[in-house]
């Protein structure tokens, strides 16, 4: 069953006043499910039980690499008291160049500590921006290196990133070998700013993509703006409200 669920960064700013408020705002939203990015002011614990009095379960957390790196441990004891399923690397580190031997580093790492990950209970899971898809110093592309078959870690497709660098989401959710469990929904506004924005307002083919996806296999359709305009809470109501819509037409029509 699919489920629409909210990347907490769309609401950074909000949490930085009154993170328990602010939850509390994305449950009457509706929201289910949501994906950390950090746990703001609060003790793992503490935010445990304020995601589960509302009834939300955390379901992934981005955590950077580096901090997966100093400590391993505290990253999979925190996400196991939290239940989330899924650990996404938002980014790769700063010392990633654009040199292919980074990236053929990286994939090697990434596929040690999805081992690891896996033998505690979680998947691991890399999240795109632009840069995956330009080319390096040899003309690969990250992505081509990062996802050329399947591997032991997941991809989490930002649709809109994809579609900012001239790339289809739709054609990558067909093709990619690797699993896709998460994908991130925000929309893009039309060329030549292409800024990112809430899904259903912007240029992008959201029956194509949400088709894709649920033929892929995704299970959790996590609304995010990285830059929301005016009251972040009602861009994540919107974008709430547009997939839950999406999704029920395109079930219902199946």
């Amino acid at each position: 069953m699919v489920q629409v669920g909210l990347q907490l960064y769309t609401v950074r700013h909000a949490f930085a006043g009154d993170l328990s408020r602010t939850l509390e705002a994305v449950a009457e939203i509706g929201y289910k499910v949501v994906e950390l990015a950090g746990f703001g002011n609060m003790a793992v614990r503490q935010l445990r039980d304020v995601l589960c009095g509302l009834g939300i379960k955390a379901v992934s957390s981005h955590v950077p690499l580096e901090s997966i790196r100093r400590d391993f441990p505290r990253v999979v004891a925190e996400a196991q008291e939290l239940g989330c399923q899924y650990i996404a690397i938002p980014s790769p580190p700063e010392n990633v160049t654009d040199h292919e031997g980074d990236w053929r580093f990286l994939r090697e790492e990434l596929r040690f500590y999805a081992s690891q990950f896996s033998a505690a209970g979680l998947q691991l899971c890399y999240h795109n921006h632009a840069r995956e898809f330009s080319p390096l110093d040899t003309g690969l592309t990250p992505f081509e290196i990062l996802f050329a078959k399947e591997e032991p870690y997941a991809l989490q497709l930002d649709v809109y990133w994809a579609s900012f660098a001239n790339y289809s989401p739709e054609e990558i959710l067909t093709t990619v070998p690797a699993g896709c469990p998460t994908i991130h929904v925000k929309d893009m506004t039309p060329p030549p700013i292409k800024e990112d924005t809430v899904a259903g307002a912007g240029i992008l083919d959201w029956n194509a993509i949400f088709t894709s996806a649920m033929r892929k296999g995704v299970v959790y359709f996590l609304v995010e703006v990285d830059n929301p305009q005016g009251d972040p809470l009602v861009t994540a109501a919107r974008g709430y409200q547009f997939c839950q819509q999406k999704l029920h037409e395109l079930l219902t029509s199946a």
